[in-house]
């Protein structure tokens, strides 16, 4: 894990109170060191439909159907979405196949451990003799590379609102010492 900014004491370099940053880390730190235990299995969710697929796995919209609704998948506004989730199901026998299994488990405890409004919310993790399985933030609406290839190209206000939470979520991994290495660019040439 890397060190944080390096700047005076009153803000980091973008304006942000180092006091920010430091708690931040703090949080992150304590969450990464002490990995939640959740009691959950694949039977306790009923599929809605899949989302996707992956080298190692797949995500699929599930819903929660254990009952009691476990405290960390209850909203404060008590809608039905609540307990809609991503559940990212990760095939064991494929990542050790492919010698990815501490990559796996990293990706875990530091999805667990993240706490910013531009990066999806993790919930919980459990796994079975196959598969690991990550519950997330259900976003609805797709992916931004889907929004973008729809209509070629974004106008200004669109342009820098999405950039603006994309350097703000690096910004932040980066501050923790996360580099992230699965950002995506696809180039277009007219």
């Amino acid at each position: 894990m890397g060190s944080g900014p390096s700047s005076n004491n009153s803000s980091s370099s973008g304006g942000i109170p180092n006091e920010l940053y430091k708690q931040a880390r703090e949080e992150f730190d304590i969450r990464f060191a002490t990995p939640a235990i959740f009691t959950l299995v694949y039977r306790d969710f009923q599929l809605i439909r899949p989302l996707g697929r992956g080298a190692f796995g797949s995500v699929k919209e599930v819903k929660c159907i254990h009952d009691p609704l476990p405290d960390y998948l209850q909203s404060n506004d008590n809608s039905s979405k609540s307990h809609r989730i991503a559940l990212k199901i990760i095939n064991k026998k494929s990542a050790h196949k492919m010698k990815q299994e501490d990559h796996v488990v990293n990706e875990k405890r530091i999805l667990q451990s993240l706490n910013f409004p531009f990066i999806i919310r993790f919930y919980f993790s459990f796994k079975d003799n196959a598969n690991l399985y990550i519950g997330l933030e259900l976003i609805e609406g797709g992916e931004l590379f889907r929004h973008l290839r729809d209509c070629e190209k974004f106008d200004e206000k669109k342009a820098k609102f999405y950039a603006s939470q994309i350097i703000l979520a690096l910004e932040y991994l980066h501050f923790l010492g996360i580099v992230y290495r699965d950002l995506k660019v696809k180039k277009y040439y007219h």
